[in-house]
């Protein structure tokens, strides 16, 4: 997955990777954005993921401890 055009979040925060099906949710970690804003991020997944999880999505968060993703989505697509 690439994606551009991120800006840096806050200092006590970060950006998350998600994998979501209705009613389910996993976080795959943290995405680190470079001074361009731009981010590469590989996904290692087990072959039924795919089939388990329609979607990844990408949040904004705050390092509050709050492990439940922010309604702050930047990125929102389908796993193809």
């Amino acid at each position: 997955m690439r994606v551009g055009g991120l800006r840096n979040p806050p200092a006590n925060g970060f950006y998350e990777v998600w994998l979501g099906a209705p009613g389910r949710r996993l976080s795959l970690g943290k995405l680190v954005v470079g001074s361009d804003g731009r981010a590469t991020v590989t996904l290692n997944m087990p072959a039924n993921t795919r089939h388990e999880y329609p979607w990844v999505w990408i949040t904004r968060e705050r390092d509050d401890g709050n492990a439940a993703p922010s309604p702050d989505t930047v990125l929102k697509g389908s796993i193809a």
